[in-house]
């Protein structure tokens, strides 16, 4: 299972969407953001002088892919709606995560035990 991180320009968003909406990853968190990476800001000139935007808008969107084959698409489906060749465009990250726990039904913990008399586990859930 591996965690893909996207950050890019916010008018992009719609596009990532709808280009993720065509792979068989659904879910996602979106969420709006500030910083800089290696373009360090923005500078404005005008008549009275010129200033730096140093801390730009972003999206951040991140997706867990349960299946390792899918993380490919995942990427290649953000890169292509989301890339304008422009300074800015982005960065996508790819992490390993250890576990993923439901809350729902208390993260489906799994205890085995033996069972119903045939010798096969049982699940229990606590």
């Amino acid at each position: 299972m591996k965690m893909v991180i996207a950050m890019f320009r916010p008018e992009g968003l719609q596009a990532v969407k709808d280009a993720l909406s065509e792979t068989p990853v659904h879910g996602m968190t979106i969420t709006h953001v500030t910083g800089r990476g290696e373009q360090m800001g923005i500078t404005f000139t005008n008549r009275v002088g010129s200033f730096k935007v140093d801390e730009l808008e972003k999206v951040k969107v991140e997706i867990a892919v349960e299946d390792d084959d899918l993380v490919d698409q995942v990427i290649d489906a953000i890169q292509d709606a989301a890339y304008t060749g422009n300074p800015g465009d982005g960065r996508i990250f790819v992490l390993p995560i250890e576990r993923s726990i439901k809350i729902r039904n208390r993260g489906a913990r799994r205890l085995f035990h033996r069972g119903r008399g045939r010798g096969l586990p049982s699940p229990i859930f606590y």
